[in-house]
């Protein structure tokens, strides 16, 4: 009997262990799924979620983009303002 108790729960260790791995969080969408669902006016995959991720990646993209303006060389400067 008691090694029937052992294989029993080694059994179910095993068991255990499997449906641990098989219960994994579901992973949330890309940046890029979420526009292709959002910005897609047939789709109806679009949750309130991802319009909030949306609207944070645009804010996100905002901040990083340079606040100061680029600026040519000078050479490039004055063949572009003096064109006859």
């Amino acid at each position: 009997m008691g090694f029937e108790d052992s294989l029993q729960g080694m059994i179910d260790g095993v068991s255990a262990f499997f449906a641990a791995q098989t219960q994994q969080k579901p992973q949330s969408p890309t940046a890029a799924e979420i526009e292709e669902y959002c910005r897609d006016p047939e789709s109806s995959g679009c949750s309130l979620e991802m319009m909030d991720a949306l609207m944070a990646q645009a804010a996100k993209m905002k901040t990083v983009s340079p606040t100061v303006a680029i600026r040519w060389s000078p050479a490039i400067d004055d063949a572009v303002f003096k064109c006859d």
